[in-house]
């Protein structure tokens, strides 16, 4: 049977004889792949084992969150830009497609981007040439394209947020990744793989997971994902006193008998108040803004813009919100 030495990759799926097959076939070639699948679902983890199990694994690989970069940015920062293009651009500078040369770039949350960016990113993936902002001669260059989002494409299409000529552009290979809550065999494997990883972190001797524990985290809805499921453990390591991860190591949230669902989020959400008033603020304000945060990503498919309209916070604050609290997006 054929193996993949990539632990982060957990899961009855992708340790079938197929999944494997499927990825080795796909990191051999040089076809644009894309990634879809819900926030925290493993998305940036599955791109950079397809880098390491690909002909270009010695070759520059870059990674960026289109969301993370401002619209009026984005394009200087892929592209680059030549001296004088405009007030602050002192020298010229090359872009992350051109750093890239040879290589591989991961563009993460690519649904995030204005039109006029995916008509400009269009004509790359079909020339293979890209243009400096602010000068005429084009540079060719060779670099295979990783794409990912949170989104439905074809809805995005209809309602003229993505291009249809870009969406069959990038659409070579299409791989989806399942949400944790359709895969809940997965959730013990993964704990005692976070466990291990973080037990050797902090130098501790944590070997189990209480059955009671185990438990509680299997009837979680995990808007977040495995992502979530990380961060939970990551929090337990550091907390428990003995060599078993017991119930109350958990955040105190997730000490309630009913999972979050995604059906009845505002009920859930109150009952979690409720439940955090028989604690002190500092005691559940950590593990009350995280679980507000992956709730509210879950609510908007990931989108910055929607989160910060929603909770009156910008988009920088909620960044470093999100770094704070552990939440990568």
């Amino acid at each position: 049977m054929q193996t993949i030495d990539f632990p982060e990759i957990i899961g009855e799926r992708f340790n079938s004889p197929e999944f494997i097959a499927e990825i080795k076939d796909i990191a051999d070639s040089d076809g644009i792949v894309l990634i879809t699948g819900e926030t925290g679902t493993g998305k940036d983890v599955l791109a950079k084992m397809i880098v390491k199990l690909s002909k270009r694994k010695n070759k520059p690989f870059i990674s960026v969150n289109c969301a993370s970069i401002p619209e009026s940015l984005l394009e200087t920062t892929l592209f680059g830009h030549k001296k004088g293009a405009f007030t602050s651009a002192i020298d010229n500078q090359k872009g992350y497609l051109e750093e890239a040369n040879g290589g591989t770039i991961f563009l993460d949350e690519i649904a995030e981007t204005s039109l006029n960016f995916q008509a400009a990113l269009l004509k790359v993936l079909e020339d293979g040439f890209i243009r400096r902002v602010g000068e005429n001669k084009e540079i060719h260059i060779d670099v295979r394209f990783l794409f990912a989002t949170n989104k439905n494409l074809k809805e995005e299409i209809r309602n003229n947020r993505f291009r249809k000529d870009l969406f069959y552009r990038i659409d070579v290979f299409d791989i989806k990744l399942e949400p944790l809550r359709e895969r809940p065999e997965d959730i013990e494997k993964l704990a005692y793989y976070f466990l291990s990883i973080f037990a050797e972190k902090n130098q501790k001797q944590i070997l189990y997971i209480a059955p009671e524990t185990l438990k509680i985290l299997k009837k979680q809805h995990w808007d977040g994902n495995v992502r979530q499921l990380k961060n939970v453990m990551e929090r337990a390591v550091v907390k428990t006193k003995s060599d078993t991860i017991i119930p109350s190591d958990l955040p105190k949230i997730y000490l309630s008998n009913t999972a979050i669902s995604s059906t009845d989020k505002k009920t859930d959400f109150i009952n979690l108040s409720n439940e955090a008033l028989n604690h002190s603020y500092e005691d559940i304000k950590e593990s009350f803004d995280k679980q507000y945060f992956l709730l509210m990503l879950d609510k908007t498919n990931g989108n910055i813009s929607e989160i910060a309209k929603i909770s009156d916070l910008n988009r920088k604050t909620l960044y470093n919100k999100f770094k704070k609290l552990g939440i990568k997006i």
